[in-house]
């Protein structure tokens, strides 16, 4: 077992710059040609290390059944998903697992777990996944399923002001339309009559190319991780470990005027126990990354993208619990994909990807995830109730309570740092 190291990583939640003057997405008017420039990619829906964003670099070559970008090539289908042995070419060469580096500001620590015998750093290859599966499901069918529950959150604002419009991921973990996100996209529901009423219009969008469904509102985010980060509200590209980086948001109503919620909301089945994560385990990543994408086609036409990759290596952010875990540089390794959902062979949600180290490629960048076990352990400590807990009973209500009781709080601890 190592000692602590201290370690930062990029937020993979992407801020959009719409570089056009004047749309309408719904009732918000964007007035792009208002909005801070972008550079590059800016912040996307992932935290990377103590690493600078990938926000300037290309999309390499990748193999034909796999998205280089968002938009599937003519030639494949949107549905299609991409095997992550399958590389995409780098210009250095195979990619590299980035080691944790000392962080300059380091207001977390991670350490690597203990690494069970054994394990192999090689993923298996697409057609010889459901071979060596014990499920009787196949990584198609679980492509298929968790592509049902991931969803994306973009959201915009009616004018220029303190920061640019974000687009990131989650996952529905309950049929009544309950989203497992990361709170570095759910902090901007607490903004949303900052500077102004409305000001800030969150959108729950699904499907590919992406459409507008929803509104949400916030059921729960750590006050914790807010109290942390708040000061990140205004970095360009907001860096943190993933500790307590988690919120939960509950649909509550639709974008179409006299349209009504379905009955029950297709969702991932979430796995709390963590020794059913082990390093060298294929595991099937989805999400929405945007990071070579521009305004314009992230709100057009923004694809979800799906890969098969394994779990590299396994961290521990204060203990020897299993919180964190390494999925290596791959498709999905772009801002944007933050809170998209990390799935096993078994078919259950272990985790939501949460930080990304740097690298111009893809390929050459660490994608990782925090642990749903790592998530319950956070509420029953800071909040004193359990995952299963906070989903019983009656959620519209809970989502009242937290907005009337708790929000106005975290709200003003942002709005102080903007101000």
């Amino acid at each position: 077992m190592r000692g602590l190291i201290p370690i930062q990583f990029l937020y993979a939640v992407i801020a959009v710059n719409l570089t056009f003057l004047v749309i309408f997405i719904g009732t918000g008017i964007i007035s792009g040609d208002k909005l801070p420039k972008q550079t590059g990619n800016g912040p996307a829906g992932a935290v990377e290390q103590e690493t600078k964003s990938a926000t300037s670099s290309a999309a390499k070559e990748s193999p034909d059944n796999a998205k280089e970008t968002n938009k599937p090539p003519s030639d494949s289908k949107p549905d299609q998903f991409q095997n992550s042995q399958s590389k995409l070419k780098s210009e250095t060469g195979d990619t590299k697992l980035l080691e944790p580096v000392e962080s300059d500001t380091g207001d977390g620590e991670v350490q690597p777990t203990n690494n069970p015998p054994g394990a192999s750093t090689t993923p298996a290859p697409v057609e010889n996944i459901k071979d060596t599966e014990s499920s009787s499901l196949s990584f198609s069918d679980i492509n298929i399923s968790t592509r049902e529950a991931v969803v994306n959150i973009f959201c915009i604002t009616q004018g220029s002001g303190p920061f640019n419009p974000i687009s990131g991921s989650g996952v529905i973990i309950d049929k009544r339309g309950v989203i497992l996100t990361n709170a570095h996209i759910a902090q901007y529901f607490l903004l949303k009559d900052y500077p102004s009423k409305d000001f800030v219009d969150c959108i729950i969008r699904d499907g590919s190319p992406a459409q507008q469904r929803y509104r949400a509102s916030l059921l729960f985010i750590p006050t914790i991780w807010i109290k942390n980060n708040a000061e990140n509200i205004k970095q360009q590209n907001p860096r943190g470990n993933g500790e307590n980086d988690y919120a939960f948001l509950l649909i509550k109503e639709t974008t179409k005027a006299n349209t009504n919620l379905p009955d029950t909301f297709f969702s991932a089945n979430p796995i709390l126990d963590e020794a059913t994560i082990k390093e060298g385990e294929n595991v099937l990543l989805a999400g929405y990354p945007a990071g070579f994408l521009g305004g314009i086609i992230i709100q057009k036409d923004l694809y979800i993208t799906s890969t098969i990759t394994d779990i590299e290596r396994v961290f521990t952010f204060k203990e020897n619990t299993l919180d964190l875990f390494s999925l290596g540089g791959n498709i999905v390794a772009q801002q944007g994909a933050s809170g998209g959902a990390v799935v096993n062979k078994e078919n259950g949600l272990i985790g939501i990807i949460v930080t990304s180290s740097d690298g111009e490629t893809t390929d050459e960048r660490d994608l990782r995830a925090i642990t749903l076990s790592h998530i319950n352990r956070s509420l029953v400590l800071n909040s004193e109730t359990t995952f299963e807990e906070l989903l019983a009973g009656n959620l519209l209500q809970k989502a009242l309570d937290f907005s009337t009781n708790i929000a106005p709080t975290l709200t003003k601890l942002l709005v102080d740092v903007l101000e």
